[in-house]
């Protein structure tokens, strides 16, 4: 039941960890990007319903919503995954990222 934020992995996350994935960073591809308040009520709306929710840092894009969670949230680690760490402006290297899980 888990969701998971992350950036362009999205598609892979979905396809091999059968997960369903949420996408609230707008750096690597521009248009409305998510406020703050409709990223925290997602997240809150997913707990009321007993959905764990995690937060892939697999580029700098998820720093802001990782920070936003943690001004509402409790953080946790959850692990590290080997998969394409993404950058603006085009371009990626292949590194380990973290993994954390959004508590209430």
């Amino acid at each position: 039941d888990a969701v998971i934020a992350c950036s362009i992995n999205s598609g892979a996350v979905e396809l091999y960890a059968g997960r369903q994935t949420v996408r609230p960073g707008g750096l690597l591809m521009p248009g409305r990007t998510w406020t703050d308040a409709e990223w925290l009520t997602f997240v809150a709306a997913l707990q009321a319903r007993n959905r764990p929710v995690y937060l892939l840092l697999d580029s700098v894009e998820m720093d802001a919503p990782l920070a936003a969670a943690r001004r509402v949230f409790r953080v946790e680690a959850a692990g590290a995954a080997d998969v394409p760490y993404y950058f603006v402006g085009g371009g990626s290297i292949n590194r380990r990222v973290e993994l954390f899980r959004l508590l209430p």
